[in-house]
């Protein structure tokens, strides 16, 4: 019953544009599961939500500012390899009456989720316990795993523009 009662305090305390953000994010990985249209400067605008999400509260709150702006830059750079990877297997581009597209593949619902949940519960946390602000190993924690997820996005972006290079020029 106590689990419930946090789960419920929690989730009651979210604020509405949460669950904006959520609702849209959660549409936008759906439609990317089925084949459609791709464009790559559309392709910009989720990265650029979480980095701001992610670095206004690192730039704002967090004492550990240096040390944690390393680790965010290393591990963007392996979320990105990882996620150039992944979308370099599971998803496949190609071109249309001179338009990219791309075949529809849950990774990028996976991508999207996961960095939903991982900010979200990052910022309950901090909202429970303010004093982790001031801890190295939050401060390290949460800029590993926003620079990861961040790179999750950026690594598709890169998969896409070399796939349609590649495409372009074959052409």
């Amino acid at each position: 019953m106590m689990i419930i009662n946090i789960i419920s305090r929690i989730v009651s305390g979210t604020p509405f544009y949460v669950w904006v953000i959520f609702i849209f994010l959660l549409k936008r990985g759906i439609k990317a599961s089925k084949d459609g249209e791709l464009s790559l400067s559309k392709m910009f605008i989720m990265p650029s939500i979480f980095i701001i999400w992610g670095l206004e509260k690192l730039l704002i709150g967090f004492s550990y500012l240096g040390i944690s702006m390393i680790f965010y830059a290393i591990f963007m750079c392996l979320g990105t390899l990882i996620s150039y990877f992944l979308y370099s297997r599971y998803r496949k581009l190609y071109l249309k009456d001179g338009s990219l597209y791309r075949t529809g593949s849950y990774l990028t619902l996976t991508i999207i989720m996961t960095n939903f949940f991982v900010k979200y519960l990052l910022n309950i946390a901090l909202s429970i316990n303010p004093l982790l602000y001031n801890t190295l190993s939050f401060s390290i924690l949460y800029a590993l795993l926003c620079g990861f997820s961040v790179g999750l996005f950026i690594g598709g972006i890169f998969q896409a523009y070399n796939a349609y290079s590649r495409l372009k020029a074959a052409a």
